[in-house]
This record gives C-alpha cells, sequence and structure tokens, in this order.
C-alpha cells in the first residue's frame, strides 16, 4: 500500500474514533447497502470501504483486485462478491467480473497426483522426480558408488520438500524410515555419522597404524572423501551406537532432520487488505442493517454515557450490546491495536466487570465458540499430557509432569501445570524485539512462560515481578500484553488477568484463561512474540481458530489422533 492510501486510512480511522466520518456520506452508504445484499461480513465492507470504493468503480472492478481485497482464507467471502457483483453489473447491462487470474488448466495441470502419507515414501518421491532418478540411475552406473554434495542436497529437498508440501513435517519414525530408505538405494551412504561408526570401533587407530591389514575397499574410498560423508541422512537423539551402548544427545541430526526442522510449508503468498483483522468473519450480516447517521450518532453520545454510567451496569450492558456491531467496524479500521489504545478509547473496560463486555464483543463476532475452551479442555489436557511425557526433558519440566499425575492435586494446578509445560514445549525459537530500542532478544522458557502467566506467593513479590516484565517489555520495544496471575504456588487462592491498565478476577484458572484469550481474538490483538506459539496452539486447538504455522498445525492432528485413539 502506497504512503498516500496509508494517509488517507489514517485519517479515516481518526474521523470514525472522534465520530464525525462514521456520518457516511451517501456514495459509501450505496456501497455499505451493496453488499449486504451479497450476504458477506461487515470485515469484508470495511475492506472496500477503506480502499475508497464506490458504485461507479465497482462497475470496473477486475478480478484481481477483489483477489486482493478478499485473500485466502476468505474464498466463501470472495465467491459471494464476486457472484453478487456479476448479477448486479449484468442487470445494469455491464460486462461480468473477469475470468480467474489462473486458469483453471493450469491448476490441474500441476495438480499433484493424490497419494497417502504412508504411501509417500522416498522411493516414491525420488521415482517420481526427474531429477531423483536422474540421481538414482547415475549412483548405479558409477564404478564407486558416491554421491556428491549437491546429490544429497537434492535428494533431500525431494524427499523434504515434497512430502512438507503435500502433508506436514515429517515425524521422527517417518525420519528414520526414510534414511533406511535411502540406505537400500545407496548402500554405499551410511545412515549414521561413519566417522563417529570408526572412532568408536577404533578402526580409524588401526588403520592409522598399519594393524589392519584387509579394510573394506568401499569403505577406504569412504575414509578418503570423508567431508562428504558427514552429511549423515538422519541419527536420533538416541541411540545404540557398534559397542552397544545408549548414546544420547538433547537433539537429533542429519540432514533429513535439519531440512525438515528449517523448511517452511511453501505458500502462496498474497498481498493482505488494508485494515488488520482475524481470519474468521465478523458477526453475521444477515443482522447488519444499513448504518445511517442516526445510528452513528447515538453510538457517539452512547460512547460518553457508557464512562459516566458504570453502576448502572446492566442497562450498560444492554447497550454495550446493541452497539456491538458499530464499535466492531471502528476497531476494524485502527492499526496497531493494543490493549492501551482500546482501553483508552473505551475506558468502561477498565470496570472490574469490563470482561463481561469483552465476552459481548467476542459472542458478536464468534458465537459459536463461546464455550469452545470448556468443551475441549478435557480431551487437550488428557492428549497433550502424552505429547509432554515424550517430548519434555527438562528437570523443571519433570516436576510440572509430576504435579499433574498427582491426583491430590487440584484440577486448577494440574491445569496451571498443563500451560507451563507448553512454554517448555514451544518455547521461542527466534530472536524478538525491536532492534531500534535494543538488540535482538531470544527469550529463556522462563521468559516465554512469563508472558502467559505469572506465579507468586504473596503480594509483595508480585509488586516487584510485575514491574520486572513491564521494564522488561520498555527495554526490548515490545507493548505489555495481558498475563494471568496465580496467587499461591502449590495451593493458590486467586487468578486475576492482569494489564496495566486493568485487572479482573476469577474463581477458576480456566476461567482466567478463558477471557484473556477471548480478549486477544475478539479486538485482534496481537500476541507477546515471546509467546505467540503458546496462544496460537491454544487458540487454535480449543477454539478452532485457524493456523499457519506448519509445525503447529502438526502438533494439532497429533491431539486429534490421540483424542481419537483414547
Amino acid at each position: 500500500m502506497s504512503e498516500q492510501e496509508i494517509n488517507k486510512t489514517e485519517a479515516l480511522s481518526e474521523e470514525i474514533l472522534e465520530g464525525d466520518v462514521q456520518q457516511l456520506d451517501p456514495g459509501e452508504l450505496e456501497v455499505v447497502n451493496l453488499l449486504q445484499e451479497f450476504d458477506v461480513s461487515f470485515e469484508i465492507i470495511a475492506t472496500f470501504l477503506t480502499n475508497k470504493y464506490s458504485l461507479s468503480t465497482l462497475r470496473i472492478i477486475e478480478r484481481a483486485e477483489i483477489e486482493e481485497l478478499i485473500p485466502v482464507p476468505h474464498l466463501a467471502e470472495r465467491t459471494k462478491v464476486i457472484h453478487g457483483l456479476n448479477k448486479w453489473r449484468c442487470s445494469q447491462g455491464l460486462p461480468p467480473i473477469s475470468h480467474p487470474a489462473v486458469p483453471v488448466q493450469h491448476v490441474e495441470k500441476d495438480k499433484k497426483k493424490e497419494v497417502s502419507r504412508e504411501e509417500c515414501s522416498a522411493t516414491y518421491l525420488l521415482t517420481n522426480s526427474a531429477r531423483g532418478r536422474a540421481i538414482i540411475d547415475s549412483y548405479k552406473s558409477s564404478d564407486h558408488k558416491l554421491l556428491s554434495r549437491t546429490d544429497k542436497a537434492s535428494i533431500t529437498r525431494i524427499v523434504v520438500d515434497e512430502f512438507i508440501d503435500r502433508f506436514s513435517k515429517l515425524t521422527s519414525a517417518e525420519l528414520k524410515s526414510r534414511a533406511s530408505e535411502l540406505f537400500q538405494l545407496f548402500p554405499t551412504i551410511p545412515e549414521v555419522l561413519l566417522r563417529n561408526l570408526l572412532i568408536k570401533t577404533k578402526l580409524i587407530s588401526d588403520f592409522v597404524s598399519g594393524s589392519l591389514i584387509c579394510f573394506n575397499l568401499i569403505l577406504i574410498q569412504n575414509i578418503c572423501v570423508m567431508p562428504f560423508l558427514q552429511h549423515t541422512w538422519f541419527e536420533p537423539s538416541s541411540y545404540k551406537n557398534a559397542s552397544g551402548h545408549t548414546i544420547k544427545r538433547r537433539f537429533a541430526r542429519g540432514c533429513l532432520y535439519d531440512r525438515n526442522i528449517n523448511v517452511w510449508k511453501r505458500i502462496v503468498k498474497i498481498q493482505p487488505p488494508v485494515i488488520n483483522r482475524t481470519d474468521e468473519a465478523g458477526p453475521s450480516p444477515k443482522s447488519v442493517i444499513g448504518i445511517t447517521e442516526t445510528q452513528v450518532e447515538e453510538y457517539r453520545k452512547l460512547k460518553q454515557w457508557f464512562i459516566h454510567n458504570q453502576d448502572e451496569w446492566e442497562d450498560l450492558r444492554a447497550k454495550w450490546k446493541a452497539t456491538s456491531q458499530i464499535r466492531l467496524l471502528e476497531l476494524s479500521r485502527a492499526d496497531n491495536r493494543t490493549c492501551e489504545s482500546i482501553v483508552a478509547e473505551y475506558p468502561t473496560l477498565k470496570h472490574h466487570h469490563g470482561y463481561q463486555l469483552i465476552q459481548i464483543d467476542f459472542e458478536e463476532r464468534f458465537p459459536e465458540k463461546t464455550t469452545s475452551l470448556f468443551d475441549h479442555w478435557d480431551s487437550f489436557a488428557s492428549g497433550v499430557r502424552r505429547i509432554f511425557e515424550l517430548e519434555i526433558l527438562d528437570a523443571e519440566g519433570k516436576g510440572l509432569l509430576e504435579t499433574i499425575a498427582d491426583e491430590k492435586c487440584s484440577k486448577d494446578v494440574r491445569n496451571i501445570s498443563i500451560v507451563s509445560l507448553l512454554a517448555h514445549l514451544l518455547a521461542c525459537k527466534h530472536p524478538v524485539g525491536n532492534q531500534t530500542n535494543s538488540r535482538h532478544w531470544k527469550p529463556s522458557i522462563v521468559e516465554t512462560k512469563e508472558a502467559v502467566l505469572l506465579s507468586v506467593t504473596n503480594f509483595n513479590q508480585l509488586e516487584g515481578d510485575l514491574a520486572r516484565l513491564t521494564n522488561r517489555c520498555f527495554e526490548k520495544g515490545l507493548p505489555f500484553t495481558p498475563i494471568i496471575i496465580v496467587l499461591g504456588s502449590t495451593n493458590p487462592t486467586g487468578y486475576t488477568l492482569w494489564h496495566n491498565t486493568f485487572s479482573y478476577k476469577f474463581p477458576s484458572f480456566l476461567k482466567t484463561l478463558d477471557i484473556c484469550i477471548k480478549l486477544f481474538r475478539a479486538y485482534d490483538i496481537e500476541y507477546p512474540p515471546q509467546s505467540a506459539d503458546v496462544w496460537t496452539f491454544l487458540a487454535g486447538y480449543l477454539y478452532e481458530f485457524p493456523i499457519e504455522q506448519p509445525y503447529l498445525v502438526a502438533l494439532c492432528a497429533t491431539l486429534d489422533r490421540l483424542a481419537k485413539a483414547k
């Protein structure tokens, strides 16, 4: 988006917040009323308004422009807009929307043959790739039976990248299976690191001293090209060496493993629309009517009424619900939404019952997800515990696992331990922070956890810890986001959703977690980067919000399988 467009969007947002340009001009009202006939969400309508579309420009809009305004995953919304505009334009004697930018024949041509995850083996992928077949034929016809570094890199990309494009990242068992397949195809290229094998069996020292008289010719050739053999296919984190000893390391290794960890599923990038929004549609457009000047004027007055009439709470809740759609539309046009900016615009959220207003706005946008956390928590806790038992290796994490297994502990204590362990499982793996304020910072497990919840034993400790966390965010150039405060460690006595602009107390940990996630999603507030994976995973699995990260998608799929196998 150009600088001029950004300035126009900012000016429009400021006027909306002041309550002046919410009085839409006649041209904008015509666009709103037309798009509502197509049964599209108010956020899609806001996109057209933000980009200054009018009826005259809708008469000449092209398919490519609509695809840019309404990207994936909003294909249903895009279909309704295109179908509606086609009927509207034809009724006025105008040509319909142009054809898709990508011809259907091209898509069909590039469509890959559908095979199951089990059938998509290393042998299958290599034999169905021109490059893979060429490498196999060259290896078989060669006298030395060696693979160059380039050949190994090509094999790795074919076996790993093609699989990830079709499904998701490979599991440890699948990596081990593919390493065995590659050893069968290329028997002179070992599955494990040859140098380690030779050192463990003391063959190198015997060979160098001359005591080894007979030695396999191929093995001698491999020693001569030892640098090429550093690229082993896959070694698990725990295995038995030639002497029968169990070797353990913190991470697995090998070129298949490295590629599997570092490659991302290739996704076609589409220019995002002008406004920020979640991947879910807003409130149902069937209940949205044309926004009139009277409604806008009433809403502007109510914003002031909310501030001065918090003692009339039930009446305030009713009026808040009645204005939810206009408020969400207003917020959808605001850039860089944070808790501070939203609370500054709606000070009523500071009220100790302000969380009820958050629930109202969340239910307006996602009515089918109101009780999702409580509906899915038991199966989630059961499945993720089995994953923890396999993946958590550090001492603190094992202590939390023991707490989960202890039936004497309360449900709240076990639930707190589960969320705490997510920080161990999904610790931040990359530097975060604003480089203009400080150098990039890679959070530890503890720092990841503290961006989700904070356990304190008394109020004196709470004051110091909150000051420390606030200062950390300021030093790193990060906005401070809400956190869950647990008062008491072994026997919690209180739960609070805390931010430096508000605090809400709750009777249980899960209720606190539920409101925190609803706050993020209702107003499209960005997750803190140091714990973004934890929040994305919780919101994705428990509320079924879309997830883009392949490793989190795979983790959710694993949980689903565990739940079905229960």
